[in-house]
């Protein structure tokens, strides 16, 4: 374990990023894992714009493109795909990811869609609590906006994808995982890292672990 070498290559920074990088290292089999993120704040709104369209939607649409030109060659080569493109629909992008698959006769895939991140339906009872729901630019409290949420979501941890790639997952599908997350679940994954531990051992390794998410993302 020591010795142990896991190569992660951040392949996508935004939703709409080219794909051409992530299918060079997949085609030179440069990495175990591509890491890819595709959300920032905006772009729930513009997924959620879509599900308001359409309920299978809202999800990432270039894991479609993704799908078809770079999952095939990452499969081939063993390599995994850990994603938070399912947005505020990873099981219908999930469906969709294995759809495309199936056509092109590739079958038996792992594939993990990983939801919690939605309170949306929560959201009136937490709004009867006595919770901060404040705004985090002005102070003021969500309580007293006149607008009507249209989604809310909070950010997951790196426990789900670490739970997921036990589970055998060759390609993940997450909702809102914090962006460093995506990393640091591979990383506890492969090396066995405790997520829970409060020893300082394990603390200084995950901190590691979220330095090395954000340069690969944000980078």
């Amino acid at each position: 374990m020591k010795n142990k070498k896991i190569r992660i290559a951040g392949t996508q920074g935004f939703y709409g990023d080219s794909p051409m990088g992530a299918i060079m290292v997949a085609l030179e089999n440069a990495a175990d894992y591509l890491m890819h993120d595709a959300l920032a704040e905006l772009t729930l709104s513009i997924l959620q714009k879509d599900k308001l369209k359409d309920p299978k939607l809202g999800y990432a649409r270039d894991i479609e493109l993704h799908a078809a030109k770079l999952y095939p060659i990452c499969l081939a080569n063993k390599l995994k795909i850990v994603s938070n493109s399912g947005g505020l629909n990873p099981h219908s992008a999930a469906q969709k990811v294995k759809s495309i698959l199936a056509k092109k006769g590739i079958n038996k895939v792992k594939i993990a869609a990983i939801d919690g991140d939605d309170l949306l339906p929560e959201l009136e009872h937490l709004k009867q609590q006595n919770l901060p729901l404040l705004n985090l630019d002005n102070g003021t409290d969500y309580r007293d906006s006149e607008y009507a949420a249209t989604h809310a979501n909070v950010y997951l941890g790196a426990q789900c994808i670490k739970d997921a790639l036990q589970q055998g997952a060759q390609i993940i599908l997450a909702g809102r995982v914090a962006d460093p997350c995506l990393a640091l679940g591979i990383l506890a994954y492969e090396f066995d890292w405790d997520l829970e531990s409060k020893a300082q051992e394990s603390l200084d390794k995950m901190a590691q672990g979220i330095m090395i998410g954000h340069i690969l993302e944000c980078g």
